[in-house]
């Protein structure tokens, strides 16, 4: 396994233990033993998170290794959205080539997100205006769900500098070629697009762990490359069920 490069800091409020990258000296650290925010580069506290319950649902621990694609990557934080209808966690994936991807945790639901540049973005008034769909680098991205939430809570290490209280304006979109998302602030906007993980999928990237998803997850991990987001595939997952079962309770009758 490919080592990441280390170091340990002391939480200048509690003393606690915090792994961080040595090549980050951007961004925000969470102390998850006392709540404080630090400044990465100057190591200096902050802040502090709201006293509240934010602990995850899954068993996923900063710390833990994961096996995608062609690296190595590391669970080095996790943030805490919340909105008027529920929450969601992203948790912070560092490669050891220095990558980073967000693995979204969210109603027994997980997507691993990467970032991606279009060519033509669109700015934020379109974004903020746009009704069912946007066009983007010659794709028709449907506009599956919009959301106005908060920061509000994050442990470990973030590559920027997250606030909790911060409003975070969020698009789930899906074109006809895979699901996507784009996320902004009044500083930043963000594209990424988007894998579905099943909990099969889970566990072999976290086979160096013993992955639990907390709950029963809503779609079948049978399937490889199940997507939830698309109709068709999903009453195609409904036929290979229901077919097999129509065919035996016929021998039986």
């Amino acid at each position: 396994m490919t080592a990441f490069d280390l170091q340990r800091i002391e939480c200048p409020n509690c003393g606690a233990g915090i792994d961080v990258s040595s090549a980050t000296t951007g961004g925000r650290v969470g102390c998850s033993t006392c709540g404080s925010i630090l400044d990465r580069a100057g190591l200096q506290k902050i802040g502090e998170v709201t006293a509240g319950n934010y602990d995850a649902v899954s068993n996923i621990e900063q710390g833990w290794t994961a096996h995608y694609g062609k690296n190595i990557w590391r669970v080095s934080g996790r943030v805490r959205y919340t909105y008027a209808g529920g929450y969601w966690d992203e948790w912070v994936m560092t490669a050891n080539d220095g990558q980073v991807a967000y693995l979204e945790e969210c109603e027994g639901e997980f997507r691993w997100f990467t970032a991606w540049t279009p060519k033509a973005a669109p700015t934020r008034q379109e974004l903020e205006t746009a009704q069912s769909y946007l066009h983007i680098d010659g794709l028709r991205w449907v506009i599956r769900e919009r959301l106005m939430a908060t920061l509000a809570y994050f442990e470990g290490e973030l590559p920027w500098r997250a606030t909790t209280g911060q409003t975070v304006w969020s698009l789930d979109i899906k074109s006809p070629v895979e699901p996507g998302a784009i996320e902004w602030t009044k500083r930043e906007l963000e594209f990424y697009k988007a894998k579905n993980r099943n909990v099969a999928q889970l566990q072999r990237m976290f086979r160096d762990h013993q992955f639990d998803p907390g709950y029963t997850a809503g779609y079948d991990n049978d399937y490889e490359e199940y997507d939830f987001t698309s109709n068709t595939q999903g009453l195609h997952q409904i036929a290979k069920v229901a077919w097999p079962a129509l065919i035996i309770s016929f021998l039986v009758f």
